[in-house]
C-alpha cells in the first residue's frame, strides 16, 4: 500500500529519485558558464518567490478587507476565501466545509469539480476532510484516485467526481474542528509547501472569520436581551401587566442552551429530563425523533445503567468516554436510537437537590473535554436558574390572577349588596345583578334564573338568552320539570349543583341546546334551610367546561339570591305594620349611610326596639372569646351605668341567665328577674341590674350567623310585663339586621383592606419596575407601605452580612436618641434573644405583643432597651427574609402601643419580605448581566485591535514600522498603559525602534541613545 505526506502529499514511490552523477568539465569556461547560469537560476527563483508572496500578501489583505467590511456576512468572506484559494494556489476548485454533527456540510465552493447533491458528507477517516477534521491536521494526497485502501470513500469519491490531486486543512478554534478548507487537481499534480502554508493561511483567516460572526451574534443577541430585560423592567405597575410582558419561555431558555452546547462541544444528542417523583422526565430535546418519543413514553429512573440515572444518582457530573466499553451502562435502548459513545450528564442542583440533568453526547468515542464539561456545568447552572425564575414567576401569576378573581369577585357582590340596599323589596333588579355578574365574571354566554314556588318554576330573570329560546321561555310560563328539561328536572331532585360538559351529548337535550346552541352549562339550585327555592343556569356555546371557582362563585350568588328573596320576605311582612315600617326604615338607612360603621347602626336598632317594645332600655352585646361584650346601649339608667362601666364583658359564672342563650341559641323570654335564681342567690351582676336599673322583665335574642351566635339584644321593662310574639318577632327582625350590618361591615372591611394592601404592593412592584437595580428606592417604599397599611409607627429593614446585621433603610418619624443608637449600631450581632436574631435563626416570623417583656429587654439589650425608652415601641413583627431557605435580611415594623398585629397584617409584610428578595435578586442579575455585556464588548475590542494589526500588515508588505506602530497603539490603548516601547535585539544590545505616548523628554533621549546594552535597557 502507498503511504501518503501529511505535508508533501505524495506516495513513498513517487517520492524516491534517480542518483545522477554530474559530469566532470575541465574548461575554465565552462566553469564561467555554470555560474553565471547558476546566478541567473537564483534571481529568477527570488524573483518568482518575491512575486508569489506578494501575490500571497495581497490574497491576504483582499480576504482581510472582506472580513473587516463584512464581519458579519460569513457567506461572502467564505466566498472570497475560496476564490482567493484557487487563484493563488493553482487549485482547479476549492471548498470550505462547516462540521454540522457528524456531517461535512458545503459552507462555501468554487469551481468546476462538482460535489454531492446532497452539500454534505458524513464525517469518516475514509475521505480526506473527514480525516483533516477527526485528526485536526492537514491532510495532502498526491492521488485520490488510487489510494483505494487508504481513502477508500474518498477515493470513490474522486473516481465519480474526476479529481486526482487534494490537500484538506481543518478549521480550528482553541484546538476544536470547525471543519475545512481543501483545494482540488482534476491532475495529479502535489500542492507545494508555500501553497499548503498559504492554505493553512486562508484556513485561520476562515476561523477568524467564522468566530467573529459567532461573537457579533452573541453580542447582538446579548444585546437584545439586555434591552427585552429593561423593557420588562419598566413595565406599569398593574400587576397583570407587568406579568403579561414578561417572556420566560422554559421551552425556549431549555432550546437555547441545548443547541448551544451540542455546537460547543460538538455533541450528537442533547437533553434535559427533570425530576417527577421517582423517575426523570425528557423536557427538552434536540435528537432523533425516535429517540424522542421513545425517551418521552420510557422515563428514566435514578439507577447506574443509564447516563441520566447515574447523575441524579450521585449528584455529580457523569463523563462516560464510551458507553459501549462501560459495563455498568446498560441502556441500550436509548443508545440504539442516539446513536451515541461518549455521554456527558450533569446534574442540575437546587439547594444540594438533583432537580434534574443535562446531558450532552457524541456519536464517536471521543471524550469530552474539561472546558467542554465546564462549559455544560455552567449550561447546567443557567437551566436551574431559568427553572426557578419560571417557577416564581408562575407563584407570581397565580398570586396576582388569585387577588384578581378575588377582587373582581368581591366588586361583583358589593355591585349585589348595593342593589340589594338600594331596592329593598324588590327582587328584580337584584336577580338581574346577580345573573349579569355570573355570567360576565364565568365567561359565559347567557344565563336564566328561576323561582320554585314548591310546585313550579317561574322565570325571574335573563341575561344574552338567545332571541328564540327567550321567546320559548317566556310562552311556556310557570313549568313542572320534566325529562325534556333535564338540568332543572336533575337541580330539583338532587339538590345539588349540575355541570354538564356537553349538554348535546347529553341522552336527552333540552330546549337551551335545542333553541339556544348551549352547550357546557352549570345549574346551582338556591336553597333556604335545605328546602329549594330556585335554580341560577349559565350556558357556554362551545365545549368548555366551567373550574370550580366559577361554580363557586355561581354557588355564592345563589346564595344571595336566597338572602334577596328572605330579605325581601322579612321586609314584607314588616310593612304589615307601619311603626315596624318605619322602624326597620331607621336602621336600613343608618346601615346605607354609615358602610362599616356599626356603632350608629346597633345605636339605631336599641333605639327602636326600645321604642316600638314600649321598653326603658336596651343593650347588644357582642359574644367573644366565651363572653358578651357591651357594643351598645340606649336608655341605660344613670344609677347603673358605673356598674357597665366597670364590667364591660360578662363572663359565663352559671347562673347569669344571659349565657343560657350561648346553650339555646333561642329567645330568651324572662316574665321577672326578680324571680330568677341568680337573683335569688345574690349574683352581683343580675342584682345591679335589678335594684340599680330597675329591670323585672326582659327579652334575650341571639344573633345568629350560619347557626353560629355572634351576640344577642337584650330589651328591659322596668315593670312585670312580659313581652308580646311580635315584639319579640320585631327583635328578632332587628337581630338579624344587626347581623347583616356586622356582616357588611366585615365584608367592606376586608374589600377596603384588600385593596389597601394590593394598592401598596403595586406601589412596590412599580418602584422597582422604575428602578432597576437600585435598591433603596424600592425598601423605602416597602417599609412606607408596610407601616401604613399594617397601621404602624415605625419600620426598618436590615440586611444579613455574615453573622451580624446592617440597616439599610428606616421610616418613621423616629424618636433622635434611638436614631443616633441604630447608627451607631449598623452593623451589629443581636442579643440571642431578640426577636431579630429569633427570626434570622428560626427563619420564621417573630411576632412580639410586647418588647418589655422580651428576654434581650431583661437582660438590658442596648438595642432593646433603647427601643422600649427611647422610641416606645412596644409590639413589633420581625419578618426574615428568604432566598432559597437562606435568610438574606429582615424587615421590622413596630407600634408603639401594646396591640398585636392582625394575621393580615403579618401576611402582609411576609408579602413585602418577599418582594424585598425579588428585588434584590433582580438588582444581583442585572448586575451579573451588565459584567458580561462588558466582557464581551472588551473581547470584541481586542478582535478588533487584532484584525487592525494584521490589515496593517497585509497593506504594508516589507515595511515593518507601521505594522510595530499599530501594533503598540492598540497595545497601550487597550491595556489602559501611558506609553510603550518596541526594541529589536542587534547582537548583544537592543535597538527601540518604535515609541507610542512617551514624554518628549524620553522619546529624546531614546533618539540620542537609540542602542541600549542589558544593563541600561532594565533601567530603562
Amino acid at each position: 500500500m502507498r503511504r501518503r505526506s501529511r505535508a508533501g502529499g505524495k506516495s513513498a514511490k513517487s517520492q524516491r529519485r534517480k542518483t545522477i552523477t554530474p559530469k566532470r568539465r575541465n574548461a575554465p569556461s565552462a566553469l564561467h558558464d555554470t555560474a553565471a547560469a547558476r546566478n541567473e537560476t537564483e534571481v529568477a527563483r527570488l524573483s518568482r518567490e518575491l512575486r508569489e508572496a506578494r501575490e500571497q500578501q495581497a490574497a491576504t489583505a483582499e480576504v482581510l478587507s472582506v472580513i473587516s467590511a463584512s464581519p458579519n456576512e460569513l457567506d461572502q468572506v467564505l466566498d472570497s476565501l475560496v476564490r482567493s484559494a484557487v487563484r493563488f494556489c493553482g487549485a482547479d476548485d476549492a471548498a470550505i466545509h462547516r462540521l454540522d454533527g457528524q456531517y461535512l456540510r458545503v459552507a462555501a465552493h468554487y469551481g468546476p469539480v462538482p460535489y454531492y447533491g446532497i452539500g454534505h458528507a458524513i464525517l469518516v477517516r475514509g475521505t480526506v476532510n473527514g480525516r483533516a477534521v477527526l485528526e485536526r491536521t492537514p491532510v495532502h494526497v498526491a492521488d485520490l484516485q488510487v489510494e483505494t485502501e487508504e481513502f477508500p470513500e474518498g477515493s470513490k469519491g474522486a473516481q465519480e467526481m474526476g479529481f486526482r490531486t487534494t490537500l484538506s486543512v481543518p478549521l480550528l478554534r482553541e484546538g476544536v474542528a470547525l471543519g475545512t478548507i481543501n483545494l482540488r487537481r482534476v491532475e495529479a499534480k502535489p500542492f507545494t509547501n508555500k501553497q499548503i502554508a498559504l492554505l493553512q493561511t486562508f484556513a485561520v483567516q476562515a476561523v477568524i472569520a467564522i468566530e467573529n460572526a459567532r461573537l457579533l451574534n452573541e453580542l447582538r443577541q446579548r444585546t437584545a436581551d439586555l434591552t427585552e430585560s429593561l423593557e420588562r423592567q419598566t413595565a406599569t405597575s398593574e400587576v397583570l401587566q407587568v406579568i403579561s410582558s414578561s417572556t420566560f419561555d422554559l421551552e425556549k431558555v431549555f432550546g437555547t442552551l441545548l443547541e448551544t452546547a451540542m455546537r460547543l462541544c460538538e455533541s450528537t444528542v442533547a437533553g434535559i429530563w427533570l425530576a417527577d417523583g421517582d423517575h426523570f422526565k425528557l423536557a427538552a430535546a434536540r435528537a432523533p425523533s425516535d429517540f424522542v418519543k421513545f425517551a418521552t413514553e420510557y422515563p428514566i429512573k435514578r439507577s447506574r445503567g443509564t447516563v441520566t440515572g447515574r447523575t441524579a444518582l450521585e449528584g455529580r457530573t457523569l463523563h462516560i468516554p464510551d458507553v459501549l466499553a462501560d459495563p455498568e451502562y446498560t441502556a441500550s435502548d436509548y443508545q440504539s436510537r442516539g446513536q451515541y459513545r461518549s455521554a456527558l450528564g450533569v446534574p442540575l442542583l437546587r439547594q444540594g437537590d438533583t432537580i434534574g440533568v443535562f446531558t450532552l453526547t457524541r456519536s464517536e468515542a471521543r471524550p469530552f473535554s474539561a472546558t467542554q464539561i465546564e462549559l455544560v456545568q455552567n449550561f447546567a447552572a443557567q437551566a436551574v436558574i431559568a427553572i426557578e425564575n419560571t417557577r416564581l414567576l408562575n407563584e407570581l401569576r397565580q398570586r396576582t390572577n388569585d387577588l384578581t378573581e378575588s377582587l373582581e369577585q368581591q366588586t361583583a357582590t358589593s355591585e349585589v349588596l348595593r342593589v340589594i340596599s338600594s331596592s329593598p323589596g324588590e327582587l328584580e333588579p337584584v336577580f338581574q345583578a346577580m345573573l349579569e355578574n355570573a355570567t360576565r365574571i364565568c365567561e359565559a354566554k347567557f344565563g336564566v334564573l328561576y323561582r320554585f314556588d314548591g310546585d313550579n318554576f317561574h322565570f325571574a330573570a335573563e341575561v344574552g338568552t338567545p332571541p328564540e329560546l327567550a321567546g320559548f321561555v317566556r310562552r311556556r310560563g310557570p313549568f313542572q320539570p320534566t325529562p325534556d328539561t333535564p338540568v332543572v328536572d336533575r337541580v330539583m331532585r338532587t339538590k345539588q349543583v349540575v355541570h354538564t360538559a356537553d349538554e348535546t351529548a347529553e341522552a336527552v337535550s333540552g330546549p337551551s341546546a335545542k333553541l339556544g346552541g348551549a352547550r357546557s352549562l352549570v345549574g346551582v339550585p338556591m336553597l333556604k334551610d335545605d328546602a329549594l327555592v330556585g335554580v341560577i343556569i349559565i350556558y357556554r356555546q362551545e365545549v368548555r367546561p366551567f373550574t370550580d371557582k366559577q361554580i363557586a362563585l355561581v354557588e355564592n350568588f345563589a346564595a344571595q339570591a336566597v338572602i334577596a328573596i328572605e330579605n325581601t320576605r322579612l321586609l314584607n311582612e314588616l310593612r304589615q305594620s307601619l311603626e315596624q315600617q318605619t322602624a326597620s326604615a331607621d336602621v336600613l338607612r343608618v346601615i346605607s349611610t354609615s358602610p362599616g360603621e356599626l356603632e350608629p347602626v346597633f345605636q339605631t336598632i336599641l333605639e327602636n326596639a326600645t321604642r316600638i317594645c314600649g321598653a326603658k332600655f336596651a343593650n347588644l352585646h357582642l359574644y367573644e372569646n366565651g363572653g358578651f361584650r357591651r357594643a351598645g346601649s340606649y336608655g341605660t339608667p344613670l344609677a347603673w351605668k358605673e356598674d357597665i362601666r366597670r364590667n364591660p364583658i360578662l363572663r359565663p359564672n352559671g347562673i347569669n341567665p344571659i349565657f343560657r342563650i350561648v346553650k339555646t341559641k333561642a329567645v330568651l323570654n324572662i316574665p321577672d328577674m326578680a324571680a330568677e335564681p341568680a337573683y335569688i342567690e345574690r349574683d352581683p351582676v343580675v342584682v345591679a341590674l335589678v335594684e340599680k336599673a330597675g329591670a323585672r322583665s326582659l327579652i334575650g335574642v341571639p344573633m345568629l350567623k350560619e347557626g353560629d351566635l355572634i351576640g344577642a339584644i337584650t330589651v328591659f321593662h322596668q315593670d312585670v310585663r312580659p313581652f308580646t310574639e311580635k315584639q319579640i318577632g320585631l327583635v328578632q327582625n332587628f337581630a338579624a339586621q344587626a347581623v347583616i350590618a356586622i356582616e357588611n361591615a366585615r365584608l367592606l372591611n376586608e374589600l377596603r383592606e384588600s385593596l389597601e394592601q394590593q394598592t401598596a404592593t403595586s406601589e412596590v412592584l412599580k418602584v422597582i419596575s422604575s428602578s432597576p437595580g437600585e435598591l433603596e428606592p424600592v425598601f423605602d417604599a416597602m417599609l412606607a407601605n408596610a407601616t401604613r397599611v399594617c397601621e404602624a409607627s415605625y419600620g426598618a429593614l436590615w440586611v444579613c452580612e455574615g453573622d451580624s446585621l446592617r440597616n439599610v433603610a428606616l421610616h418613621g418619624a423616629l424618636p433622635a436618641g434611638y436614631a443616633a443608637e441604630l447608627r451607631r449600631m449598623a452593623n451589629f450581632r443581636p442579643h440571642p434573644e431578640a426577636p431579630i436574631a429569633r427570626a434570622v435563626r428560626t427563619k420564621e416570623t417573630v411576632h412580639s405583643a410586647d418588647l418589655g417583656t422580651e428576654q434581650a429587654y431583661i437582660d438590658r439589650d442596648p438595642l432593646a432597651v433603647a427601643a422600649v425608652k427611647l422610641a416606645g415601641i412596644r409590639t413589633l413583627v420581625t419578618v426574615p427574609m428568604l432566598r432559597e431557605q437562606e435568610v438574606v435580611g429582615v424587615i421590622v415594623i413596630y407600634r408603639r402601643e401594646v396591640r398585636p398585629f392582625t394575621d393580615k397584617q403579618i401576611e402582609l409584610a411576609k408579602n413585602f419580605a418577599a418582594q424585598a428578595v425579588i428585588a434584590i435578586e433582580n438588582a444581583r442579575l442585572l448586575k451579573e448581566l451588565r459584567q458580561r455585556t462588558s466582557d464581551l464588548t472588551e473581547a470584541l475590542e481586542q478582535q478588533t485591535a487584532t484584525s487592525d494589526v494584521l490589515r496593517i500588515i497585509s497593506s504594508s508588505p516589507g515595511e515593518l514600522e507601521p505594522v510595530f506602530q499599530g501594533m503598540l497603539e492598540n497595545a497601550t490603548r487597550i491595556c489602559e498603559a501611558n506609553f510603550g516601547n518596541l526594541w529589536l535585539r542587534e547582537g548583544d544590545a537592543f535597538r527601540t525602534v518604535v515609541m507610542h505616548g512617551a514624554t518628549a523628554e524620553y522619546t529624546e533621549a531614546r533618539q540620542r541613545t537609540p542602542l541600549v546594552r542589558p544593563s541600561a535597557a532594565r533601567s530603562a
